[in-house]
């Protein structure tokens, strides 16, 4: 009996069916396999944008493709796309927790965005596997958020000398440990060593610089930020850094001139045409800035912080239409991307569209628990709406992760107790008061604010104390003398209070 008669033309036709379906995924994961190489070549070549088109295409067939998760992300970390390599690097180490070199980039953009404790914990899971990996070791440097943290890592640096002091990253990690503790002396020390150990290192010569501006001597910070501009490959963030020396100089054209003469030497730049952008739209050019970020996007159709300022460059123009169009193609482009949703929040908002400006920044929030823009734009909008106890749930759980920046901190903290206060709990506003005074001791606003809080909770003199000290601070400042004053009257003190203003007036 032949095989069509045993099985029958229907079973036959299934078996091609089958056959078929084998070889379309063959040929399916064949393809991936051969993108993927293609990506691993132009990588290899330092052909970055085409290796990200390719590693694009990978993870378009499979999402969670370690590898093209880890390159993509490394490269547009590379490349200064850090808005866009910060979801491919947390996902690469979330499928692989042994990538240590995604770690060791994912750790380094915490610390950038001022998340230092957890740049702390990538750096000592990198050390756990690799323990005398000298990248990890400069990580927990630069993550060392306070002088005691800073100090521990010290003595951990001491423990390795015998080990690695023979090797100049070593001497970088100690010389900007011993600047972070404010030693300049042994600071200089350390990195006269690693320079005398790697005098062609572009980030020994960086540390000097750093280490020049903040003893004052801003020519030997210039001389040591050229050098290591003239060091490093052309797309370096060495000449990134020495455009920016040159900008908190407001010495624009000479930073402009740096930039200007990387792109001759290699025209695929995109961070370096970002900076030129942002200088473009900072000086009010914005079809300038905007010609600059197409022909990153040319190139880089997906660079997410050329995409954003892009539609800043309609704003300043006051074409918002327009920029709430390209907000909403990157959105659909990338909808899980919590900066697109912020900057199309605000648009919304400034346009009045309260109910769908929320509706983003919740999104943003459920995207990335961490985006503090969008965390602290939705909590003043409950605020604004009179929903107190929602705006307070959010910022508890913001508050109650690692702390970030000293001013998102801070500012989170200020709407957290304008919460408690318009839920009557003065109480809980008052011990975040007093922590924000301390952070910032001199900032009379916060002692006004404490005053409020005290006297919400019927604590006049401790109330007027607080008011005291706001006006020490800033004497022309009105509102805690207007207080001050209100007490005297309702006190029925009235010459007292003409007293006390008249002094102050004086």
């Amino acid at each position: 009996m032949t095989i069509r008669a045993r099985l029958g033309r229907g079973a036959l036709a299934a078996g091609w069916l089958a056959a078929a379906v084998l070889a379309g995924g063959c040929s399916a994961a064949e393809q991936a396999r051969r993108q993927l190489a293609r990506a691993e070549k132009y990588a290899a070549q330092g052909k970055h944008a085409a290796a990200l088109v390719e590693y694009r295409h990978v993870l378009r067939r499979d999402p969670t493709n370690r590898v093209a998760l880890s390159r993509a992300g490394q490269i547009c970390f590379e490349t200064g796309d850090l808005r866009q390599a910060y979801p491919l690097l947390r996902r690469a180490c979330e499928l692989d927790p042994d990538d240590l070199d995604a770690r060791l980039k994912l750790g380094a953009l915490y610390v950038l965005g001022g998340r230092r404790e957890d740049g702390r914990q990538e750096a000592e899971y990198v050390l756990s596997r690799a323990p005398e990996r000298l990248e990890a070791l400069l990580l927990l440097t630069d993550a060392a958020a306070t002088p005691a943290a800073a100090q521990q890592v010290l003595e951990i640096l001491r423990q390795k000398q015998e080990r690695l002091g023979g090797q100049a990253l070593f001497h970088l990690a100690v010389g900007n440990l011993q600047l972070r503790l404010n030693r300049p002396a042994e600071a200089e020390t350390a990195l006269r060593e690693a320079e005398r150990l790697d005098p062609a290192s572009a980030q020994v010569q960086q540390a000097l610089g750093r280490l020049h501006r903040v003893q004052g001597n801003l020519a030997a910070a210039e001389s040591a930020f050229r050098r290591a501009s003239e060091l490093a490959p052309p797309e370096s963030a060495a000449r990134l850094q020495l455009a920016r020396f040159y900008l908190e100089q407001s010495r624009t054209n000479e930073a402009v001139s740096v930039l200007e003469e990387a792109l001759k030497r290699k025209a695929d730049q995109p961070a370096t045409l970002l900076l030129l952008a942002e200088i473009d739209l900072a000086g009010r050019q914005p079809a300038a800035a905007r010609e600059k970020l197409d022909r990153i996007l040319r190139a880089h159709h997906d660079h997410v912080s050329a995409l954003l300022l892009r539609a800043q460059t309609y704003v300043a123009e006051g074409q918002r239409e327009q920029a709430l169009a390209e907000c909403d193609r990157l959105v659909q482009r990338m909808p899980a991307l919590p900066q697109a949703r912020h900057q199309r929040a605000a648009l919304l908002w400034a346009k009045g569209e309260a109910a769908k400006a929320e509706a983003d920044w919740r999104e943003a929030v459920r995207c990335d628990p961490d985006f503090a823009p969008a965390r602290l734009a939705l909590a003043e909008l409950q605020l604004r709406a009179g929903q107190p106890a929602q705006a307070a749930q959010g910022l508890e759980e913001f508050l109650a992760r690692p702390p970030g920046p000293e001013a998102e901190t801070t500012r989170a903290k200020l709407m957290l107790a304008t919460a408690y206060r318009l839920q009557r709990a003065p109480e809980k506003a008052e011990r975040l008061y007093r922590e924000a005074a301390q952070a910032r001791p001199a900032d009379a606003q916060l002692r006004h604010l404490l005053g409020l809080a005290l006297l919400e909770q019927g604590r006049t003199a401790e109330a007027e104390q607080a008011f005291e000290e706001a006006l020490k601070l800033a004497p022309e400042f009105v509102l805690p003398l207007a207080q001050i004053v209100g007490q005297r009257l309702r006190a029925r003190q009235a010459d007292e209070a003409l007293r006390r203003a008249q002094r102050q007036l004086e």
